[in-house]
């Protein structure tokens, strides 16, 4: 119908001649049949854009990982949650339109499958220092966290928790001492453990600092406490019974 022509007298016209049409037994089956076959072709298309939305998401996701500080970093965040958002409908429209956007920017970013593979690389290289950050105990992890950050490369909260933030900081730190490719987990942890002997220096020399945090007054007297007890564990009797009046307090 020509826009703006569909009115009373023709809905009443087109309502008597449906009835007509499916008057017949025949033409009900068809029709069923057509509309299951419409519905099933729908349903295909749409499934087949949902995954095709799904894989351009994860591919920018698997970016995001490992490139926060790009300069792309906010526009893809972006898209990404833009995209889930709208797989979480079923508007085969926006779903489409969501592939367009997200296809320029994977395009932008040169997401050949060659820069896929690296970034699964990656990835492997995030999980092993995840394992090797996570061997050491709250004080250790906040120690390396602050010690990346006293060289300069940690610029996130000190919260002693892994995250992209930290795993870029330690290749970057890695990097400094030779490890070009990150394949041992052991080998990560004995160079993050030099990372901790340093902080621990550093923590206690700050005390005599004017401007040193609480969090810094903290860790340095956790690491104090610590070389106090490892001390005394060789050197039994190296001090007087009224060591224990003054130990009890500070320890707790």
């Amino acid at each position: 119908m020509t826009k703006g022509q569909w009115n009373s007298n023709l809905e009443n016209k087109f309502a008597a001649f449906k009835s007509y049409v499916y008057a017949s037994e025949d033409f009900q089956k068809y029709s069923k049949d057509q509309k299951n076959k419409r519905e099933a072709e729908f349903n295909t298309t749409l499934e087949n854009n949902r995954q095709q939305l799904t894989d351009l998401t994860e591919s920018l996701k698997t970016w995001l990982r490992t490139n926060l500080i790009h300069e792309k970093a906010d526009d893809v965040y972006d898209q990404v949650a833009a995209s889930e958002e709208t797989l979480e409908g079923n508007d085969l429209q926006e779903i489409r339109q969501a592939i367009i956007t997200a296809t320029k920017l994977a395009n932008a970013l040169n997401l050949t499958q060659e820069t896929l593979s690296i970034d699964v690389a990656k990835k492997a290289e995030m999980e092993i220092n995840e394992a090797a950050f996570n061997s050491f105990d709250a004080t250790g992890k906040m120690g390396i966290q602050k010690a990346l950050t006293d060289l300069g490369i940690f610029k996130l909260a000190i919260d002693g928790v892994f995250g992209s933030g930290t795993n870029i900081a330690i290749t970057e730190y890695l990097k400094t001492k030779g490890m070009s490719e990150i394949m041992d987990t052991t080998a990560v942890v004995q160079q993050l453990k030099t990372l901790v002997a340093t902080t621990v220096e550093s923590n206690l020399l700050s005390l005599g600092q004017s401007n040193v945090s609480a969090e810094e007054e903290w860790l340095a007297a956790i690491v104090f406490m610590k070389d106090i007890e490892n001390f005394l564990s060789e050197k039994i009797g190296s001090f007087g019974l009224d060591f224990i009046q003054k130990y009890g307090p500070a320890r707790s």
